[in-house]
């Protein structure tokens, strides 16, 4: 069987169980090692004053995947927890991983981050891997959200709107709009995890991406995803590892495109030039 169709036909069944779960507890919990957390907050006039947070279960299955493209948000809890004036307008969405220990054969402090595309058909340029010391400081904000989240879970179930999914206040201590944001205090516009990282190379980037004002129906805006493993020292940094792309749409649903195999890109490239050459043979012929 082809990998990639039997890797979605596992990653079919682990949704289905999802869906199972959640209709016999609400839970939301947090490994500090792999889980992955898809954040969304918002700003601007008209916003809610909600944060959500999904957690997308370990990074390996996003490591794994090639050339195919799965839901892992169905979107329902988004106008939940977004139900302002504006919409889904406005709104920043950031995929993030941080790993507190060796696993999945990589060193601590490997960093999962998304970044946003400023033309949807074009991948970014890919983020600079950081010193492990440096890329710690960013791993420590995300395990602090993650821990954070679940502790306040526990306490208030009634925040949790559906297995791995949490709805908080964006004043809270720990939600997307603190420890996400930049900034001390975290809050501010640009999703630099409170600048615990940066790019060497673009000043100002961010790990998330945003909506327009009146962002809804058949409009999508993209974030790359990247794997960073730590550089040996902070003047070694190397270009991350693309591992594909998170796509929003105005209906509120996250879907995770993964980046083709190797194979894949040489049999497109194949049927490209195959058909460039019956191109060229039958404009010949006329």
């Amino acid at each position: 069987m082809n990998s990639s169709l039997f890797q979605s036909l596992i990653r079919g069944a682990s949704l289905l169980a999802l869906a199972a779960g959640a209709t016999q507890a609400q839970v939301f919990t947090y490994n500090n090692g792999t889980d992955t957390l898809l954040t969304f907050r918002q700003s601007g006039s008209g916003s809610s004053a909600n944060d959500l947070v999904v957690n997308l279960g370990s990074v390996s299955q996003f490591r794994t995947m090639t050339g195919t493209t799965f839901e892992v948000f169905s979107g329902s809890a988004l106008a939940t927890a977004f139900n302002g004036s504006a919409g889904f307008g406005n709104l920043q969405m950031s995929v993030v991983t941080g790993l507190s220990s060796t696993a999945l054969g990589l060193p601590t402090s490997t960093l999962f981050l998304t970044r946003e595309r400023t033309d949807a058909n074009t991948q970014t340029e890919p983020w600079t891997t950081r010193s492990s010391g440096q890329q710690g400081l960013t791993r420590g904000q995300i395990g602090s959200l993650g821990l954070g989240l679940a502790s306040l879970a526990s306490g208030t179930p009634s925040s949790v709107l559906a297995n791995g999914v949490i709805q908080v206040a964006d004043t809270a201590t720990y939600s997307p709009q603190l420890r996400v944001g930049s900034g001390s205090g975290g809050g501010g516009t640009l999703g630099n995890l409170r600048n615990t990282f940066s790019s060497t190379r673009v000043s100002g980037a961010s790990v998330e991406a945003t909506t327009p004002v009146g962002f809804t129906g058949l409009q999508t805006i993209r974030a790359d995803f990247y794997e960073l493993q730590p550089a040996a020292n902070i003047n070694s940094g190397a270009a991350a590892t693309y591992l594909g792309y998170f796509q929003l749409s105005g209906n509120g649903s996250v879907s995770f495109t993964a980046v083709p195999e190797p194979s894949e890109y040489a049999a497109l490239g194949g049927a490209g030039l195959v058909a460039f050459a019956l191109w060229r043979r039958n404009r010949a012929a006329r």
